[in-house]
């Protein structure tokens, strides 16, 4: 059944009532796989709408040049609203890293890897205190 439910395609954005029915199947269906492909659609069309309205203020920010406004909102389209398949990368990975050299192959280096860019949280700022020692 989520297959037919994607197979509609555009017609969830061109007829907003119809989510009622995404949403109903989100809360209600007995098929956990029917209600995780509810909640995808509808997280795809809600992102899209959001997505156009602030591309709608950027735009107005840019023709009365706005340049703050214009910056603010085009960070927040870049951290929020530009994806490939639902994956978004921190805007740090968007900017190359500058050039370094490479110790000889005597010297010992240090190396610490995390696996997910994190919370900020306080245990995570403690363990990379003292990581960083």
């Amino acid at each position: 059944m989520g297959g037919f439910f994607s197979s509609l395609g555009s017609n969830w954005n061109t007829h907003p009532e119809s989510q009622q029915i995404l949403e109903h199947n989100a809360a209600a269906d007995p098929d956990a796989d029917v209600a995780l492909q509810s909640l995808s659609l509808l997280r795809s069309v809600r992102l899209n709408d959001l997505g156009k309205l602030l591309d709608q203020r950027l735009q107005m920010a840019k023709s009365t040049g706005d340049s703050a406004g214009a910056e603010k909102l085009a960070k927040e389209q870049a951290s929020h609203y530009s994806w490939v398949a639902d994956v978004v990368l921190p805007s740090f990975m968007e900017v190359p890293p500058p050039d370094f050299s490479v110790e000889p192959a005597t010297k010992k280096i240090r190396v610490l890897a995390f696996g997910d860019f994190g919370t900020g949280s306080d245990a995570q700022k403690k363990l990379a205190a003292v990581r960083a020692t």
